[in-house]
């Protein structure tokens, strides 16, 4: 039988379980009669006893006439995670032209790359993408650059896994590699029946290695704050004063939304049968760059921000997807781009509750946000500064969007800033590196 989980995270396991007797109240023990649901509480002495917060333990004791035992879980090293990829990206043919390459097609190789650890990690493929960390791109990847990512699990729990990508490309000029980026993408481990399925815990044996899982946990409680403050924004309302009104035009924030309509193909489907994340965020970056080329009149614009992006129910091929982008902020040079992703079911696709069969609405439901900040750009890639404003007049709503965007851009500079959101690799960024993979990469002979 099967007693359940434990508050210290064991699974007790037994053939005729813990207890015996037929008794529905009381159950028999060799320690007296114990109460239903109950566990005996030499058991639970034994069991804090030998637990410790860092590893599992493994022992059998006896329960009646059945034998209990506790569930290991594995342990796996982060060395063990190392992974790379290396990809001429873009358009061969245009290498040397300066073309910079979309924000959209370097997430989905930051994706591929990261989903390659969490796999190594898990032991399986079953690993969709689960969430996407606020990513800076500020230095400029070009069609044709050779790009070189390496990549590890920093942080695991019962069914995440947590993967940092760090980014270099060849510099031709210097003939060194520059750091590009450094990505943190979270991904859930998923059953053969579909349901979540715990990971190995993960071994850190290096001082580098704890760091940086620190630093990760510390990003998580700071991003639990930064959603307290969105909220406490949301409930407060906005003002008629929030928004600058010295712009030569003016655009209220419905007249600069674009709608988009996507459906799949099989190419975009990872090994779980359902859309690839990757995929995904390219497709929300494409949204986000056209609404604001639309709104700033001008095709050089380039993504250098993302906000964090977490997906929250999986996406089948069957389903069409509604993309609308929208500014919600303007600066000096650059604006912010709102994303909103809705699922469709097709009217063909019907569900039976009991003896009935209904047909799913039409409706299209939530599946998740993401926030792109966009430069303003001329022919040669230099700043060029924004000539149009946004009219929030009468519009709560619209003001509420402007001042938690006016909060989030404030918020992810401060952290930037002080150096509280920026790992041991990200800091080295735009600096020169004659070996192509980081200090904790072991080099491409032994990686996967």
């Amino acid at each position: 039988g099967r007693l359940g989980r434990s508050g210290f995270g064991k699974v007790w396991e037994g053939r005729r379980g813990p207890w015996r007797g037929s008794d529905t109240s009381e159950r028999a023990h060799p320690l007296g009669k114990m109460p239903r649901g109950s566990m005996p509480v030499a058991c639970m002495r034994m069991a804090f006893a030998r637990f410790t917060p860092s590893s599992c333990w493994a022992g059998a004791m006896r329960g009646g006439r059945g034998m209990a035992t506790v569930v290991e879980r594995p342990v796996k090293k982060a060395s063990e995670s190392h992974s790379y990829m290396a990809e001429i990206l873009g358009q061969h043919g245009l290498l040397g032209k300066g073309i910079r390459l979309s924000a959209g097609e370097l997430l989905k190789v930051i994706d591929l790359c990261a989903a390659s650890s969490a796999m190594k990690h898990a032991g399986h493929f079953r690993v969709p993408t689960l969430a996407v960390d606020h990513l800076d791109l500020l230095v400029p990847v070009c069609h044709g650059e050779l790009v070189h990512m390496d990549s590890r699990v920093v942080d695991v729990g019962g069914s995440t896994v947590m993967v940092q990508v760090v980014g270099r490309k060849k510099d031709l000029l210097s003939r060194l590699w520059v750091p590009t980026h450094t990505a943190y993408v979270t991904f859930v481990s998923v059953g053969a029946d579909g349901k979540k399925q715990e990971v190995p815990d993960l071994l850190c044996e290096t001082e580098e290695e704890e760091r940086e899982r620190e630093y990760v946990r510390t990003g998580r409680r700071v991003v639990e704050h930064y959603k307290i403050e969105q909220a406490e924004i949301a409930t407060l309302g906005g003002d008629q004063k929030t928004a600058c009104t010295t712009y030569p035009e003016m655009l209220k924030m419905s007249e600069t939304e674009i709608h988009l309509r996507k459906n799949f193909l099989p190419r975009n489907l990872n090994g779980l049968g359902t859309v690839f994340g990757g995929d995904l965020l390219e497709w929300m970056d494409g949204a986000a760059t056209m609404c604001a080329s639309n709104f700033l009149r001008n095709a050089n614009t380039v993504t250098i921000s993302i906000d964090s992006v977490f997906f929250k129910q999986p996406i089948l091929p069957r389903h069409v997807l509604d993309l609308t982008a929208k500014v919600i902020y303007t600066r000096r040079h650059s604006i912010q781009v709102e994303v909103v992703v809705k699922v469709n079911e097709p009217p063909w696709i019907v569900t039976h509750e009991g003896d009935a069969a209904v047909g799913m609405s039409q409706d299209s439901a939530y599946s998740h946000r993401g926030y792109f900040t966009i430069l303003n750009c001329n022919e040669i890639g230099h700043k060029r500064p924004v000539l149009t404003g946004l009219a929030l007049e009468n519009d709560p709503e619209a003001q509420v969007s402007w001042k938690q965007a006016v909060h989030r851009y404030a918020f992810w500079q401060t952290q930037f800033k002080t150096g509280a959101m920026r790992s041991s690799d990200s800091k080295f960024e735009g600096f020169p590196f004659t070996k192509p993979f980081p200090r904790w990469a072991h080099g491409p002979t032994s990686a996967w």
